[in-house]
């Protein structure tokens, strides 16, 4: 068998195993996240008791949740808004019980102005 058919095969082997690890050793999402994920309508990633929802838009937004202090959850992300979407996403943020702590660009003078 040659150098290269052997690197092949052995690859082949060992490409199984890592995804049964995976499998063994992934954390299920907690119940109760499902319906942050059934609102948002996508999948999240749940590692190190944190969910990890990317958001597809092309800037790549993304919020990441997990429990903080109290039994309080903790959410942050990232979420590119054009001027005129800042205040309708504020707006639904603020109206289903969620704390801005922040709001920010990155940039001067862009146009169209994002934040």
């Amino acid at each position: 068998m040659g150098r290269d058919r052997a690197i092949v095969m052995t690859t082949l082997r060992f490409i199984p195993i890592v995804m049964l690890a995976g499998l063994a050793f992934g954390q299920a999402v907690p119940a109760e996240y499902d319906g942050v994920l059934k609102s948002l309508g996508k999948q999240g990633d749940f590692k190190d008791n944190v969910l990890k929802v990317n958001i597809p838009r092309n800037d790549g937004g993304w919020l990441a949740m997990t429990k903080g202090d109290g039994g309080m959850d903790v959410m942050m992300g990232d979420l590119v808004l054009l001027e005129d979407e800042v205040n309708p996403v504020m707006s639904a943020l603020l109206d289903n019980g969620l704390e801005v702590t922040a709001v920010h660009n990155h940039f001067f003078f862009e146009s169209p102005r994002i934040f």
